[in-house]
């Protein structure tokens, strides 16, 4: 059986904003998507579900806003040492699934197996900022990326065996900060795994209103208490999730935000999968129908050439 490892990355307080929803969406998984949690702080967390499913503190790191790689790396050590994940999904304390258990696998498969992996040429001047130290890199490492995203198994271990192999050039990019942006991308490039990565974006945020300069738009509700603000902050996760059509969570999302509006989303999901595989059966059964009718054909004209031979 292929399964998922969810590898999150959890701030100081060590909770999710959504636990409730995230243990049901693990629950309906049946055993196919199983959590990982890196806690920042090596006090126990107030959450019995993430004490459960946390790393063990000496595989944990401390972790910082700009120094946060070496987390994803004992994550995906952790995870791959279970050779049934088959996918590393990266994702934070903010994050929502808005997508069912069964559509999350059903889109991996879609894929081919690859990583759901968005990544372009660095965006920022590395001439001004330091981040990642790309300056000091030959400028086909200027690259950057996603800071969540999906991982096939083949991927984390290239990454890994980068981070073995290349371990000062590891450690350059890492002084640079905000290194989980850029990293990844370089460790598959140098492994030549780049170039076979779904370039797509799997966890969605809005950035058209920030909640900080560095930050993406948080999403919040009121309970009713602002009707108006309510229903634009749903309308925003709606228009979200269109604009990316292939993620499979969103951030970040408060934990006043109904879980409702959350679940809806697996529910249009789910359906949209199985108008796909209605569309297909109808199109197998046409076809069939169409092979059926070209032999009867086929045996009615070989039949009437028999005939006139007589």
């Amino acid at each position: 059986m292929s399964t998922v490892a969810l590898g999150f990355l959890l701030a100081y307080d060590q909770t999710l904003h959504k636990e409730a929803l995230w243990r049901d969406w693990v629950e309906r998984s049946h055993g196919h998507c199983v959590p990982y949690f890196h806690c920042a702080s090596p006090r126990p967390s107030p959450s019995a579900w993430v004490e459960a499913h946390r790393l063990p503190f000496h595989e944990s790191v401390n972790t910082s806003y700009f120094h946060v790689v070496q987390a994803y790396v004992r994550l995906m050590q952790h995870a791959l040492r279970n050779p049934a994940h088959q996918w590393v999904c990266f994702v934070t304390d903010a994050c929502v699934p808005v997508v069912s258990p069964a559509t999350l696998r059903q889109r991996l498969s879609e894929h081919g197996g690859k990583s759901l992996f968005g990544w372009r040429r660095a965006w920022w001047d590395i001439r001004v900022h330091t981040r990642a130290n790309l300056a000091k890199l030959p400028p086909a490492y200027h690259l950057g990326h996603e800071p969540w995203f999906v991982l096939s198994r083949a991927d984390a271990e290239a990454v890994l065996t980068f981070v073995r192999t290349q371990s000062d050039l590891v450690d350059l990019i890492d002084r640079g900060g905000l290194a989980n942006e850029t990293l990844f991308a370089v460790a598959l490039a140098q492994q030549g795994k780049l170039a076979g990565v779904a370039n797509v974006v799997s966890t969605a945020t809005d950035w058209t209103r920030r909640s900080s300069a560095t930050s993406p738009h948080v999403f919040v509700h009121t309970g009713g208490r602002d009707i108006v603000a309510d229903r634009q902050e749903v309308e925003l996760l709606a228009r979200t999730v269109r604009n990316h059509p292939a993620c499979l969570f969103v951030r970040k999302i408060d934990a006043s935000f109904p879980d409702s509006e959350v679940r809806r989303w697996w529910t249009i999901h789910e359906r949209s999968v199985k108008r796909k595989r209605l569309s297909w059966a109808r199109v197998a059964a046409l076809m069939t129908g169409i092979v059926v009718i070209v032999v009867v054909l086929a045996f009615a004209f070989l039949l009437s050439v028999e005939g006139i031979a007589t």
